[in-house]
């Protein structure tokens, strides 16, 4: 759901900025966020997630992809996550 309300939300005080990038880079947009998710984006990349800060919340992973967008366009993609405490990776944000 996070990458849906938040990464590809147009509107979304903080989000916005990252929609913006995602339409002009990838030509990606709020309707490829589950495309996104399940096309290797995290959850193949696990093996790959370098341990960051860790807080209370829990450890902190950052991920640095090559994403190919369906439409032909690649980027680099830098991103991170928490994986809370007492979850696993399988907690992940949803599309």
């Amino acid at each position: 759901m996070k990458l849906r309300t938040y990464s590809f939300d147009p509107t979304h005080p903080h989000g916005m900025h990252k929609a913006f990038v995602f339409a002009a880079v990838l030509g990606l947009t709020v309707e490829d966020a589950r495309w996104l998710r399940s096309k290797n984006f995290i959850e193949a990349q696990i093996l790959n997630a370098i341990p960051a800060l860790s807080s209370p919340l829990g450890q902190r992973y950052v991920l640095n992809l090559k994403v190919t967008a369906p439409y032909g366009q690649s980027a680099a993609v830098h991103t991170s996550y928490i994986v809370r405490n007492g979850e696993g990776f399988d907690c992940l944000p949803e599309a």
